[in-house]
């Protein structure tokens, strides 16, 4: 579904049902267009009323047909779209990592095969057009790479950057102003300088992030240095966090950043910062503090609900992914779940929450 800035859905947006029931990935174009991963179409562009766009057409791993198959994706600046596939149950096959134009065509300068790992995970944008890509392998462009890896803007590996070994998988991976990578793993937060070597002086490192999360993390940069990570519990940070802690510069909890009892019935999926400060959550909790609270909110600067935002998604929905466009609309991804059945959405907001009237309808992130 598409929301307008004030986070109102957008009725005009329409998706295809072409996509499926699901759909994993979203981000946007220049153009206002939205690539999304869906496993009927793989990797498809809708246009801004959510119809299918003819005049793309993503070309990927011919050689594979693996249904199990999922895809990452981040758009660079010029609209080229950088790809990650992985596979759980594979180890070897075809590039793991390509990159496309930004009509979909193949762009063969960039392709890397991952070695004896299930591949690229996620992504984050560095300075100076670098990409950091992250994931569960050992060895990355020919050289080894312990699960992160810095490519410069054309697509080759950054020797300068090596990640220190003994890092488990991958889940999400942030690049901070200074050069330094946030890595969360499924057994702990560690930051990496810019060349690739441990930051001792990140109180956090080494702790674990909770099996209760079964996989789902989401961060993001504040201002500041700051982090925001959804976990359920931080070891070592003292009491639950709700679900969300903020951390300082040195990996210390910001205590004065407080959500409360937090989030119930559920677990958090997305976070986006708006350039206000205000932090947009979601996910499929259904409560936040004992009040019904169902997939999206948004947070003030001190983790107190905002009440001038409202999306008003109906029991049943989650949300999965939150782009911030800077028209100040937020592209919404996730989906509904009723009597076992999934539906699939991908809404435009305004900044209220309300639906923007013009954009595109809501298309589920994930089986």
């Amino acid at each position: 579904l598409r929301l307008t800035p004030e986070g109102v859905r957008d009725a005009t947006f329409t998706a295809s049902s072409a996509l499926g029931e699901s759909v994993s990935t979203i981000a946007v174009q220049s153009s206002g267009k939205a690539i999304v991963s869906a496993p009927l179409l793989r990797i498809a562009r809708l246009n801004l009323d959510g119809s299918l766009d003819a005049a793309f057409s993503a070309v990927i791993n011919q050689n594979t047909n693996e249904s199990s198959d999922r895809y990452v994706f981040s758009i660079q600046a010029d609209d080229r779209i950088l790809v990650g596939r992985n596979n759980e149950s594979l180890r070897s096959g075809p590039s793991t990592l390509f990159r496309l134009n930004a009509d979909g065509t193949a762009d063969p300068s960039v392709q890397a095969v991952p070695r004896n790992r299930a591949g690229v995970v996620c992504f984050a944008h560095a300075s100076g057009g670098k990409m950091i890509v992250a994931g569960d392998f050992s060895y990355f462009g020919g050289r080894p790479a312990y699960r992160v890896a810095r490519l410069n803007p054309d697509g080759t590996t950054d020797e300068s950057f090596n990640a220190v070994a003994g890092l488990d998988v991958v889940r999400r991976v942030l690049a901070q102003a200074d050069g330094g990578v946030l890595v969360i793993g499924e057994t702990g937060i560690v930051r990496l300088r810019a060349d690739g070597a441990v930051d001792g002086s990140f109180t956090a490192s080494g702790q674990q992030i909770p099996s209760v999360l079964n996989g789902e993390v989401a961060a993001v940069n504040f201002p500041g240095g700051r982090i925001a990570v959804a976990a359920g519990y931080l070891p070592g940070q003292g009491s639950p966090t709700g679900g969300l802690v903020v951390l300082k510069r040195s990996g210390i909890r910001d205590t004065d950043f407080d959500v409360g009892a937090g989030f119930t019935g559920g677990t958090i999926r997305g976070l986006a910062l708006q350039p206000d400060g205000r932090l947009l959550v979601g996910g499929s909790f259904t409560q936040l503090n004992g009040q019904p609270q169902v997939g999206l909110v948004r947070l003030n600067a001190l983790g107190t609900r905002d009440p001038s935002f409202s999306a008003g998604l109906d029991n049943g929905a989650y949300v999965d992914a939150i782009v911030v466009l800077p028209d100040g609309q937020l592209v919404v991804a996730g989906g509904y779940s009723t009597d076992g059945n999934s539906t699939g959405y991908v809404v435009r907001l305004h900044s209220d929450g309300s639906r923007d009237r013009k954009g595109f309808p809501f298309v589920k992130t994930r089986a």
